[in-house]
Formats: C-alpha cells, structure tokens, sequence
C-alpha cells in the first residue's frame, strides 16, 4: 500500500495523468511444510486433542470407586456376602454392570469422532476404525479392574473418589513427559523403554494410543529418526507407514490393557479371598496379642459361664455359638474386647448388653467375619469362625 502511493506521487510530481486505480500488487505464498516440520505442528495438535478425551475419561473410573468403597464402609457389601453372595459373583456383577455403563459414553466418544468426520480416527484404510474400538474398549476393561484394586487403600468414599481421579490425571502428565522424551533426540529411546512402565496405568495407554493413532502417517519417520540417532548408519530407504493394529502404533497399548484387565481383576478379587480368610489374615496381622491387664472384679455369672464353656469343643454339645476368651486389640493398643467367654445353646435368642464401646459391634464383627479376633475363639456350630469362616457363613444372618 505504501509503495502504492509513493508511486502516485511520483507520476503528480512529473505532471502525468495517474489513474487512482493503479497500484501495485503483490502475491507470496510460502514454502510448503517438510515432514518434519508437518510432524512437528501435528504432534502438538495430536497433543491437546488426546488430553481432552483422556482427561474427560479420567472421571469414570473414579465413580467406580465410590460405590465399592461406599458399600465396604456401611458394611453393605459384608452383609451381601454373609447372606450367600459369592466373591466371584460380586466381583463379576460389579464388572458387568461397570462395564455396560461404560459403553455409554464409549460410543458416544466414537459417534462423535465420527460426526465431526476425523479422519486421524476413523479412516478404514489403516485401521484406524477397529483401532479406535478396540483402544476403547480395552481402557474400560482394564481402568474397572485397576480401579478395583485401588479401593483397597480407602476407608471413606470420597477420599477413593478425590484419589482415584488424581492418580488419572497423573497419566496425563506421564503423557506429556513421555511425549516430551520422544521428540528429544537424547531421550527417545529410553522413552521407548519407560513406556511399558507407564501402561500399568491404564489411562496412559489410552492417551499414547489416541497420540499415536492422530499422527500414524508420521510414526514410522519419528522412529526411524530416533534409530538414526544411535546408529547413523540407519538406512531410511522406502518407509513404509505403520497400521494402527501394528505394535508400534497401537498393538502394544492394547495388549497391555487386555492382560492388564486379567491380571488386575485376579488381584482384586485375590485379595478379597485373603480377606475372607481370618487366619490369613491373623497370621500377617501387627495388632498386638498382649493379654489385656485381669479385671479387678469379675461378676460370679460371668466366672461360671467361662467355666462351663472352656472344655466345649463345639462338635456334640448343645451349644450352637461357644465364644472361648475372645479378644479384640486396635492399633494403639486399644483393647475393644478384652477376653468374652460364653455359649448359645440351640433355640436360645441371645442379645449382648453393654455401655458404648462396651465391645458388643467388635464382637459380632468377629463372629460374622467382618474383623479378626486378636486372639480366642469361637465355634458356630462346630465351625472355627477363623478357619472355617466361609462354612460359618452358609449358616448366619446378618445386619451390621
């Protein structure tokens, strides 16, 4: 525009006719991007758009949190098991219906994706299509189970909620350090290494899935590229791009998933078969079995049943519950049942009578499995509620 009217000046200034209509024009056009420069725009692009679908992915695997933990504190799931639910079968219930809720918004995410037309994800050519689902559908798989073992940690249900949405959010910044590592040419192989690491947690293979599969047309470079750094005799030669189904591409955070899924959920419920089991768990117990100091006085009722129950064995008495010097010690040396000694027969109601933290909801949680004696014992009919618990189960009610 400047030059423009310099040059209409000019032609005033020697008395010629200007045409106001004159001016220059200019036309520029820039050189076209190299592949490298292609890969460099599109890794960050790829970048930003997988953070947003990881990150929005993060919130349901803690809402599944919630409900275990949840029924774990009010004692909703101990009362589930007492009345003859098994562990595989609420193990296995939780996962099904976790598992169709997620298909919710699964497909959602891919009807959208398809919607919009991007074709980074659902071009058929390479995959991308099949590999979408199957990345899809292996983070549902494996992120339940994960999640499973990860209540393990919590008593309350908020703190599992807070906890577990972190630790998903943590993936994306292993996502971004891992996304960092490999497109520094010092570091990219031992990124390479470090992933296999980061894919225990599921949410980072499903954000290194959705990275790779957005720039799939430059993969084959950028490991060509970090191979030529170690060894500049690498011959480039013709590339040929991966497939998303390819190892490098999204074959290995797939794989990882599904065996992640298997492995996490045989944990979970591992553990919950360890739990179940009271002399397992007396045997790896750190409460102290130090017998409580001998109260000062011990009412006559109370000394006779001791007496009339320590030489019960249970099989072929008429006591149907036989409560042999049960205690119960907490962490701290707290000591919540300091040595019950007393018998059922059978037809008999029962009830325990007691100040508060007198010991009578220790007791019952001992008797029914929800907690481990420290130290006694005690027999449902002829069953050692330690050893034989998932016998003493088949025969009790129970509300907590």
């Amino acid at each position: 525009m400047m030059n423009s009217a310099l040059y209409r000046e000019s032609r005033l200034a020697r008395s010629e006719q200007v045409d106001e209509t004159t001016r220059i024009q200019v036309a520029i056009h820039p050189l076209p991007f190299t592949a490298q420069q292609e890969l460099f725009v599109g890794s960050f692009i790829s970048l930003f758009a997988a953070l947003s679908i990881l990150v929005a992915f993060s919130f349901i695997p803690a809402s599944y949190a919630v409900f275990i933990v949840r029924e774990r504190e009010v004692s909703a799931k101990h009362q589930q098991l007492i009345s003859g639910v098994s562990i595989w079968a609420y193990w296995a219930s939780t996962y099904v219906f976790d598992m169709t809720t997620y298909m919710v918004p699964c497909f959602l995410t891919i009807a959208v994706i398809a919607a919009f037309d991007i074709e980074q994800f659902i071009d058929t050519a390479d995959q991308r299509l099949a590999g979408l689902l199957l990345l899809f559908i292996t983070y549902g798989l494996s992120v339940s189970a994960f999640t499973y073992c990860l209540t393990y940690l919590f008593k309350s249900f908020t703190a599992a909620l807070v906890s577990v949405l972190a630790l998903n959010i943590f993936a994306v910044i292993l996502m971004i350090a891992s996304f960092v590592m490999d497109k520094i040419k010092a570091t990219c192989r031992e990124d390479r290494v470090l992933r296999y690491f980061y894919r225990l947690v599921p949410g980072f293979a499903l954000g290194n899935g959705l990275l790779n599969l957005s720039f799939l047309d430059q993969l084959a470079l950028l490991d060509r590229i970090c191979d030529a750094q170690h060894n500049p005799d690498t011959d480039f030669g013709t590339l040929d791009d991966y497939k998303a189904l390819d190892w490098m591409a999204l074959g290995a955070n797939i794989w990882m998933m599904l065996i992640e899924a298997v492995l996490y959920f045989c944990i979970a419920v591992g553990i919950d078969y360890i739990q179940a089991n009271p002399a397992l768990l007396r045997m790896c117990s750190l409460e102290s079995t130090e017998a409580p100091p001998p109260a000062k006085h011990v009412d006559q009722d109370v000394r006779r049943e001791e007496e009339r129950v320590k030489p019960l064995k249970g099989e072929g008495s008429d006591d149907m519950l036989v409560v042999k010097d049960i205690r119960k010690c907490y962490a701290g040396g707290k000591h919540a049942v300091r040595g019950v000694s007393f018998g059922v027969p059978i037809g008999n109601v029962f009830a325990l009578l007691g100040i508060n933290g007198a010991g009578k909801s220790s007791t019952f949680k001992m008797l029914s499995g929800d907690t481990v004696p420290t130290a006694g014992s005690a027999m449902v009919a002829g069953y050692d509620v330690v050893d034989q618990q998932m016998d003493v189960r088949r025969l009790l009610g129970y509300c907590p």
